[in-house]
């Protein structure tokens, strides 16, 4: 019988810090190819990263500036009038949407028919606590419609003294 040859992986060294914020700012914040570069594994990598401050900072950084080159170059597509830029433009921003761009989403119940609710948490309330709960909503409908900048009575609508009728107290 012959002895095989025993293979050892050569030793792998740890990264310093600074080896690992040049991998992470070459790698524009790609953990996977960070590590690969580094000649560590990724699940290590990430750890690293997670017990120091200043690799978390300058991974934010790497991943906002990504992030800012593809809102410039997404900018300079929609100035060239490309329409997918443009609609992309107007389905995803938050500026857009407050205009009226968003994508509108319907729901509906059973075979397209009104969508069933059913709450049973008051159910056996008094009507007095019923009454209140319905002031306490009209007051918390004011105060979100004072907030959003909507256009309402300060009483919600008339909310906060109705009784079960509708009526006010």
């Amino acid at each position: 019988m012959t002895d095989k040859p025993v293979h050892t992986k050569k030793p792998l060294t740890r990264p310093s810090v600074v080896q690992i914020e040049d991998a992470i700012r070459k790698s524009a914040g790609n953990v996977t190819y960070a590590a690969k570069a580094l000649g560590v594994g990724r699940t290590s990598l990430h750890a690293r990263i997670a017990k120091s401050p200043d690799l978390q900072r300058v991974l934010q950084e790497e991943r906002e500036a990504l992030v800012d080159m593809a809102e410039s170059a997404l900018r300079a597509e929609v100035l060239d009038r490309n329409m997918t830029a443009v609609i992309w433009t107007l389905k995803a921003s938050p500026e857009a949407k407050r205009r009226g761009w968003g994508e509108r989403t319907e729901l509906t119940g059973k075979d397209g028919g009104a969508v069933a609710f059913r709450d049973d948490t008051l159910l056996g309330l008094s009507d007095d606590d019923l009454r209140r709960n319905l002031a306490a909503l009209g007051r918390v409908a004011a105060l979100v419609a004072l907030e959003s900048g909507e256009p309402g009575d300060s009483d919600a609508d008339g909310l906060a003294g109705a009784d079960s009728t509708g009526e006010g107290e």
